[in-house]
C-alpha cells in the first residue's frame, strides 16, 4: 500500500504517476471534499464516516469543503470501505 495526505492547502491537480500503475485508490480524510470523476459524471460527498474508492484510471479531483486533512491509500485490488478495517479484501 501507498499513502499520500494533503490538506487543503495542498491538493494535487492528479496523481497521473500513480493512476499509471492502475492501482484502486481509498480516499479517507478530516473534513470534507467533493470527489468529482469527469467520465462519466458523478459528484461524490466523501466525510470521515463515508470514505470513498476510486478505480483504477479513473479520471477524478477534489475540491476541498473547508479545511481538511486528506488521505489518499493505493491498493492493488480494490479496498475494503468498512472505516473500523483499513486493509485490502482477501486475496489483495
Amino acid at each position: 500500500m501507498i499513502s499520500i495526505v494533503n490538506t487543503e492547502c495542498h491538493v494535487p491537480k492528479t496523481f497521473s504517476d500513480l493512476a499509471k500503475i492502475a492501482a484502486w485508490g481509498r480516499l479517507g480524510l478530516e473534513g470534507e471534499v467533493r470527489l468529482i470523476f469527469t467520465e462519466p459524471h458523478r459528484e461524490v460527498l466523501v466525510t470521515p464516516d463515508m470514505p470513498a474508492p476510486i478505480a483504477p484510471l479513473a479520471t477524478h479531483y477534489v475540491v476541498p469543503l473547508g479545511k481538511m486533512t486528506m488521505q489518499v491509500e493505493f491498493y492493488r485490488s480494490e479496498p475494503v470501505l468498512d472505516v473500523d478495517q483499513m486493509t485490502e479484501p482477501s486475496g489483495g
